[in-house]
């Protein structure tokens, strides 16, 4: 049986935390590798706050959910893939175009910057949704589950590496993308 390395496992969010905050917690988990920054941190603590994790030999990742028209997307791929960033996240409802452009420019900067590139996900539907919300709040007749299921479809179709649900939704997703 293969051992599983928990510490890969796990993922800290610490978008909560100015870049001073964030490193006493890391001190204080030294096991942990990957981290998630998120809109609030990299707003708060500009583009430096990955070369400064990284120098820590954190992974990161990147979760600032672009969603926007495909040169956009793309661009924006482009240059945070150059940072070093280990996952970006995307939100598949943007489309194939801007999907699959994402894609390619994160693989493009990458290679510019001499970097492992960047592993894309799409964000399918976002965990704070109830039912309720997502049908009359979005106007959407389906339900959550058979969204994200063709969210997650639209991400792999697209070449992206994986996608991200809610727990709920991990099971069906699972059965259907085997490894």
């Amino acid at each position: 049986m293969k051992k599983i390395n928990l510490e890969e496992k796990i993922i800290l969010a610490i978008d909560g935390f100015n870049l001073h905050e964030a490193k006493v917690l890391l001190e204080r988990c030294p096991n942990i590798k990957w981290v998630k920054v998120g809109l609030e941190l990299f707003i708060r603590e500009g583009p430096n706050v990955i070369k400064i994790l990284k120098d820590l030999n954190k992974r990161i990742f990147l979760d600032l959910k672009f969603h926007d028209i495909p040169n956009t997307m793309k661009a924006a791929c482009y240059e945070v893939s150059k940072l070093g960033v280990d996952i970006i996240s995307v939100h598949a409802s943007a489309g194939y175009k801007a999907l699959t452009l994402s894609k390619n420019a994160s693989l493009e900067g990458a290679k510019l910057a001499n970097v492992y590139p960047p592993c894309i996900v799409g964000i399918t539907v976002l965990t704070s949704f109830s039912s309720e919300e997502f049908q009359t709040d979005l106007h959407r007749k389906s339900s959550i589950e058979e969204n994200v299921v063709r969210l997650a479809k639209l991400s792999f179709d697209s070449g992206l590496d994986g996608c991200v649900c809610s727990p709920w939704e991990a099971k069906i997703l699972r059965s259907i993308y085997k490894k």
